[in-house]
Formats: structure tokens, sequence, C-alpha cells
């Protein structure tokens, strides 16, 4: 399992399928499951994955906003793009840490 920043692997538009699960799923199974749901959508490359990445929705993050999206990929992606607070806000009660490198973000969590 990776672990915070200091395992993170980079995030570009030629990152491949495989190494997006690994990536945006840190392990953790329901973000695995929610990037099986979105690829299938969405396929790689697709700024989607970069926008995750900046919103630090990864692992249990990324679980949590499948769930706030209602399990929908479409719904999880308009969310996403739109860079919705409410996203943020719902994901950081379910599934945000005590830290910032923890929590989501609307924007500069590439660096977390």
């Amino acid at each position: 399992m990776l672990t915070p920043k200091t395992d993170r692997l980079p995030i570009t538009l030629e990152t491949t399928e495989r190494a997006l699960y690994s990536a945006l799923s840190l392990g953790n199974p329901g973000g695995l499951n929610a990037m099986v749901h979105l690829i299938k959508q969405f396929p790689v490359p697709n700024q989607l994955y970069l926008d995750l990445n900046d919103m630090n929705l990864r692992g249990p993050r990324l679980a949590a906003a499948f769930d706030v999206a209602d399990r929908d990929p479409v719904k999880l992606n308009e969310l996403v793009t739109a860079r919705s607070k409410d996203l943020v806000t719902k994901v950081n009660e379910l599934a945000g840490g005590p830290t910032r490198s923890q929590q989501a973000v609307c924007n500069g969590g590439t660096n977390l």
C-alpha cells in the first residue's frame, strides 16, 4: 500500500490505466471499486483523473466521493469538474483525516 506523500505516484495525462488504479485507490478497496466504475465510463487518458488528484480524492476519500455521488461516475465527474465545495465538505466528514494531507480540497491537493 502507498503511504501518503512519500510514495505517491505522480499523475499526468500519460499515466497508464494500471498506474491510475494504484495511484488513486491507494490500495483502498472502496477507492479501487470507484476507479473500476470511473475508468469504464471515462477511459484513460481523461482530465478527470488529474482533477481527482488535484482535489486529493484518493483512497478512502475517493471511495467517500463516489458514495456522495450516489455511486454514479457521471455525477462524480460533474461534481469534480465543478470543484464542488459541498462534495469536499461531505468527503471530509466521511473520510477526512486530522491532517491537511488526509483531507479533500477544492484544488491544490496534488502536492499534499
